[in-house]
């Protein structure tokens, strides 16, 4: 059983991500934070709205440069409200880049 002190709280507005960088051909991790009353769960979006994942952190299968230029979003919720994560950090993936003809 769980026990909740008061108040409860939809989570904090700053739902904050982290990623490392994005390396061609290596998998890259993103973490999520938020604050709320219960602590909040963590849900994962692309920049196209498909679902990715649940959980404070999520990672890629390995990095492909189709990711440049796109973004995830995380989404906290917790039964009494839910923040989305704004969409500020874009993706430019490091790395050679083969040019096949």
């Amino acid at each position: 059983m769980q026990i909740y002190s008061f108040p409860f709280t939809a989570p904090a507005y700053n739902v904050a991500v982290e990623c490392d960088d994005a390396v061609l051909g290596r998998n890259m991790t993103c973490n999520c934070t938020a604050d709320g009353n219960p602590r909040p769960s963590f849900q994962w979006r692309a920049s196209n709205g498909s679902f990715l994942g649940n959980g404070s952190s999520y990672t890629t299968p390995l990095v492909e440069r189709t990711l440049s230029g796109n973004y995830f979003i995380c989404v906290a919720s917790n039964g009494f409200g839910l923040n989305a994560s704004k969409s500020t950090s874009i993706f430019y993936v490091k790395g050679k880049w083969n040019m096949r003809t």
